[in-house]
């Protein structure tokens, strides 16, 4: 161990406990953690028992008989309960051995640290006696030395003054004194002495052979106990080895069995035992009773397209364009091509030799049925299909269209779509919005400017009559011819890229030679319809050109009321424009929007005026409900602002003056975004649908000008409502306010509050 002859300081004994102190604590967590593996080797052994079981329940199952497949999940399994009985027998020979052998060894070795602190605390305490007894001794011998002292010059005083030649009693007591002190003196001399030469020697034995023999000793038993120490390890590892001829057995044995394994055999007895002929396709028909009722507006198996429908026919063949984009991308990737040699590209998948680039975009590759086909590929290609199918016949419906305008959905709603022929608000009321470079077309007799359908089936009336309209169609503005022929037919002026216009015939510089030489030539505006123009319809007398109309001052309240509506008098009371127009005189016309002035002015609006606001759009609404008015298009765009700061309700073009108004023929142009979902989905309005577009506005006014659900679409916005979403409060509104926002958007109508309680709790709130 090395240090029999060098380690017999304090210092190294107080090492060599705190090392044995060390060991032992050592052994005990070896322990520990012996006891845990032989549990957790016993756990897993009765867990891989249970699972070869669990395994082994399917081998009396008929329906595998002559799997091969099967056939090696037995052997694995039972391969399973062998090597869990191995683990067993491990564990308990690990207790058995060397746990117990573990045990033996520390309290051996408890023993041991033991007898060696006793040892060397006897050997320790002898060295302390001597040194206490040289030291008593040489006590002994300075107090001896002090009494001769004295002695002495005492004896010498007093034989000085006696004379030589006598003495006296004295004298002699003295000299008697000074003989004794003479003689201890010398006897503890000699006695130290000794004892010097006693305590050198027996400190020299006890330093060079007791205590090194101690401590060689104890290197004996070290090397004996880390000997034995090693002989557990080594029954450890052994217990603990899965990559003996036992574990290599079991494994090669599973391993043989699986690499022996033919997948081509596995069905090989189940398709000679169930044999049947291929099943029958699914054919998928077309309900005719669905279209009896729809007087041959709907057709089975072909797609509608008419105003209804057209737009979203053309969002949904962009979505499935992208969709069959994205598909074929997904699927290059997927298919990974490689280079064969001189240039050929070949697939990984053997028998997919066309692969998504050699195939035209509107045709899908046929669907292989290969075993080698991956999952996702596959998928990818059924939806690919699916998509390109409907794709095609969208395409092919459209182009049946050609350039006529989408014939009405719904011609006997003339109702629903007076005053929202187009998507930016236009109305019938406005009919000419030109520029300069077409006053041309607006000169010109046909030219009607906006005009509602239900106004060209008026003017229109035998065949080859025609006129020239403006609508707009997704924010742009379009130029319809309408001719009837038969019926009324419609027709889009389309426009080339060099800015020229045409049919499907020649192009023209400018609309009016266009029409001017189709009418001539006789030339049916399109093969499909065969409509020829024959007579012009002029402009009504009093439709308007931009021309006419002079703006002029601005002036107060309108006094009277709004024809065909209602008395609103004390609502659509905001700033107005007077205008003077020529030949008739003056006439009054809105202006002021609520959006415009939140969005530019958003800076130097406070909370307290956007409140305001919003009170007094509650006064105005609570007045149309009092009146049974539904508003039907409640927004910040259809509202004003006045002097103050003062908002009042406008735009009146879908109002209607009923309790409840039902619009049974479909729903044509409706804000998704600020309408409340019993109106989107059963076509049911009431007051309490304009509470809902209130609570809409209220959120734009504090978001001071926000579009709504931004970056949502129409149709997201709405799944989402019906989920339960509500969007959240704009940055610096209120808690009440909000509140009051999420009351107006209650999904049932009848937990929403009515326009008067709106008006009485924002008129609280602003005067706190």
């Amino acid at each position: 161990m090395g240090y029999a002859s060098s380690g017999t300081g304090r210092a190294a004994h107080e090492a060599l406990l705190a090392r044995q102190d060390a060991e032992l604590r050592l052994m005990e967590a070896m322990k520990r953690s012996l006891q845990a593996k032989m549990k957790s080797d016993r756990e897993y052994a009765l867990a891989l028992s249970a699972a070869a079981a669990q395994g082994q329940k399917m081998d009396k199952c008929e329906e595998l008989n002559g799997s091969v497949i099967a056939s090696a999940w037995r052997t694995m399994t039972e391969e399973w309960e062998n090597t869990s009985k191995l683990i067993r027998a491990n564990a308990e020979a690990l207790e058995s051995r060397a746990l117990d052998r573990l045990i033996t060894l520390m309290t051996e070795r408890r023993k041991s640290r033991k007898a060696y602190q006793e040892d060397h605390s006897k050997i320790s305490s002898q060295f302390t006696q001597l040194s206490e007894e040289v030291t008593r001794k040489q006590s002994e011998y300075q107090k001896c030395l002090e009494s001769y002292k004295q002695m002495r010059t005492k004896f010498e005083e007093n034989y000085l003054k006696c004379p030589t030649s006598r003495g006296g009693r004295k004298l002699d007591e003295t000299r008697d004194k000074y003989g004794k002190a003479c003689r201890r003196l010398h006897r503890a001399h000699n006695e130290y002495v000794l004892l010097l030469a006693e305590a050198t020697e027996c400190e020299r034995a006890l330093r060079t052979a007791a205590l090194p023999t101690l401590l060689d000793q104890q290197r004996r038993q070290g090397e004996a106990t880390a000997s034995s120490w090693k002989g557990i390890l080594l029954e450890v590892v052994q217990r603990s080895d899965f990559s003996t001829d036992k574990f290599r057995e079991i494994q090669s044995k599973i391993e043989l069995t699986i690499q022996n394994l033919r997948p081509q055999d596995e069905y090989k007895e189940f398709i000679e035992k169930y044999k049947s002929p291929p099943s029958t396709p699914v054919i998928f028909t077309f309900d005719q009773s669905l279209v009896d009722d729809t007087s041959g507006k709907l057709l089975p198996n072909q797609l509608t397209v008419d105003n209804l429908t057209v737009e979203w026919l053309k969002e949904k063949l962009t979505e499935l364009e992208t969709t069959l984009q994205d598909n074929r991308e997904k699927q290059t990737a997927l298919q990974g091509p490689e280079i064969i040699g001189n240039g050929v590209c070949k697939n990984n998948n053997t028998g997919l030799t066309n692969g998504v680039n050699g195939i035209d975009r509107h045709s899908p590759p046929p669907i292989p049925v290969t075993a080698s086909e991956p999952i996702k590929l596959l998928e990818l290609r059924v939806a690919e299909r699916k998509c390109a199918k409907q794709a095609e016949m969208i395409r092919s419906a459209l182009a049946e269209l050609g350039c006529e305008e989408a014939p009405s959905g719904c011609p006997d709603l003339s109702a629903e779509t007076v005053g929202v022929d187009s998507l930016d608000g236009s109305s019938p009321d406005h009919q000419v919005s030109v520029s300069e470079t077409e006053r041309s077309l607006v000169e010109q007799e046909w030219f009607h400017g906006v005009l509602p359908r239900e106004e060209v089936v008026r003017l229109l009336r035998a065949d080859g009559d025609y006129l020239v309209r403006e609508t707009t169609r997704n924010h742009a503005r379009q130029l319809v011819l309408s001719v009837c022929w038969g019926q009324h037919k419609h027709f889009i002026v389309q426009t080339t890229p060099e800015g020229h216009y045409r049919f499907e015939g020649a192009a023209f510089p400018s609309v009016a030679e266009l029409i001017a030489w189709q009418r001539a030539s006789g030339v049916p505006v399109t093969a499909r319809s065969g409509a020829l123009l024959r007579r012009a319809v002029p402009r009504e007398n009093w439709e308007l050109n931009n021309d006419d109309v002079q703006l002029l001052d601005k002036i107060g309240r309108v006094p009277g009321s709004i024809p065909g509506i209602v008395n609103f008098g004390n609502v659509f009371s905001p700033l107005f424009t007077m205008v003077w127009v020529s030949g008739i005189g003056p006439r009054v016309v809105r202006c002021g929007s609520l959006l415009t002035f939140l969005r530019t002015r958003a800076a130097n609006l406070s909370s307290r005026t956007l409140l305001a606001m919003c009170r007094d759009a509650a006064g105005g609404m609570r007045y149309l409900e009092s009146k049974n008015c539904i508003h039907r298009d409640l927004a910040a765009r259809n509202c004003l602002v006045g002097d103050d700061n003062i908002v009042k309700i406008s735009d009146f073009g879908m109002s209607r003056e009923e309790e409840e108004y039902i619009v049974s023929g479909g729903m044509k142009q409706i804000p998704i975004k600020w309408t409340a979902p019993e109106a989107l989905n059963f076509g049911k309005y009431t007051s309490l649908c304009d509470v809902w577009s209130y609570g809409i506005l209220m959120w734009e006014i504090f978001s001071k000008g926000d579009t709504p659900y931004a970056g949502m679409s129409n149709s997201r916005a709405r799944e989402k409502i019906d989920t339960g979403y509500r969007m959240p409060a704009p940055e610096g509104c209120s808690e009440e306010v909000y509140a009051l926002m999420l009351r107006c958007w209650e999904y049932e109508p009848d937990k929403r509050p009515h326009f008067h309680q709106i008006y009485t709790m924002i008129d609280n709130i602003y005067n706190r």
